[in-house]
Formats: C-alpha cells, structure tokens, sequence
C-alpha cells in the first residue's frame, strides 16, 4: 500500500470501462497523449474532493492533481488490454 501525507491510497477493484473514465473514477487508465496515469485516489473523494491522484505507469510516481490541473492536462480514456 502507498502512503501519502494525508492518507492511505486506496486499490481499484475493477477498471471503469474507457468510454467513461475519468479521474473520478478509482483504477481508470488515462493519458495525456504522452503518459500513462491510473487513477489511485479519485476526484471528489471524501478526504480530498478537490484532488486526484495518479500514478504514472512509466515511473510509477503517484502525483496529486487539482481539478485545474486536470483540466488542463486534456486526459483521455485509455482501454487496457490483456497479455
């Protein structure tokens, strides 16, 4: 389990189908057109309803993004596939 100052991180129990994910949903792949990110702490949790959580699936760094922030990143839904 990853720790962070204000809380535990919680663990996806599925993946939200790509058509609708998002940063509020926990466990959703996203990208940037350059990056991949999981959602580990979605937007509009109770602790911190205006932060997300998303761990970087390259370097596997978790960063906390406003809602702003989110925005401006353009992030779109990712379908991961099975190997």
């Amino acid at each position: 389990m990853a720790y962070l100052r204000f809380g535990v991180v919680s663990r996806s129990h599925g993946v939200p189908a790509a058509g609708s994910a998002s940063p509020r949903d926990d466990g959703a792949y996203l990208t940037d057109g350059q990056r991949l990110f999981r959602v580990v702490w979605p937007l509009c949790s109770l602790e911190r309803p205006d932060m997300a959580i998303l761990e970087d699936c390259n370097t596997l760094c978790l960063t906390a993004f406003t809602s702003g922030e989110l925005s401006s990143m353009r992030l779109t839904p990712v379908t991961p596939t099975s190997s």
